[in-house]
């Protein structure tokens, strides 16, 4: 029986499958074929930082940073299909990049903060979202593997502590770990807050493993 914590996470969820794509998050998912996007950051002299609708909700400030190139999704992903009624545009913060993924984050015009990530070498997307008071207590995240690479990331609130080698901290909002760790390295692992304790993903499932990382197994 789903417990009600479950049920949050996945709330409006969408998962699609695209060739030998998968995705997997915590909140409304999806994975989208996608083409090759830029994710060197260059901040643009005239722009000015934006304060988008909701933004104050969520306990991060990375929304109120100045805009930059990068701040925009590949043209080819749809914001309007990410989370349940699609992301404010002028929202779309770059985050950085870690071994060929790159991450975004957005927020929802249905009162959602949305993680956005993009693998570059196998052309695959996917997304996550969460209300304010989920994202404010664990954050959100999603695992995306493609045919060659995986990549599993974490949008987290300002001022978390991070505990375990496994984790890297991209920015101090974005934290990755290896898509394939095991339960034991997940359960040493910790993201917290004053009032903040990340909720990571559980094992990739063998369903979710393309053939080559089966066969790395």
């Amino acid at each position: 029986m789903m417990n009600k914590k479950t049920s949050e996470f996945l709330r409006n969820s969408l998962t699609l499958r695209i060739g030998v794509a998968a995705a997997v998050a915590i909140g409304a998912i999806g994975a989208v074929n996608v083409v090759s996007a830029s994710a060197s950051p260059a901040v643009v002299p005239s722009a000015a930082p934006v304060s988008p609708a909701s933004a104050g909700e969520f306990t991060t400030t990375v929304f109120g940073s100045p805009v930059a190139v990068t701040d925009k999704l590949p043209d080819i992903i749809d914001g309007d299909s990410i989370g349940t009624a699609g992301i404010q545009q002028s929202s779309v913060r770059f985050l950085g990049t870690k071994s060929g993924s790159s991450y975004w984050t957005a927020l929802g015009q249905a009162d959602e903060i949305c993680l956005v990530a993009f693998v570059s070498t196998d052309d695959v997307a996917s997304s996550a979202c969460a209300s304010p008071s989920t994202f404010n207590a664990q954050g959100v995240g999603l695992r995306l593997f493609g045919p060659t690479q995986g990549t599993e990331g974490y949008l987290v609130p300002d001022a978390s502590a991070l505990k375990g080698a496994a984790l890297v901290a991209v920015v101090p909002n974005l934290v990755t770990i290896d898509p394939l760790a095991t339960a034991a390295t997940r359960a040493s692992t910790t993201v917290s807050g004053s009032k903040f304790q990340l909720t990571l993903l559980p094992p990739a499932a063998a369903s979710e493993l393309p053939a080559k990382f089966k066969a790395a197994d």
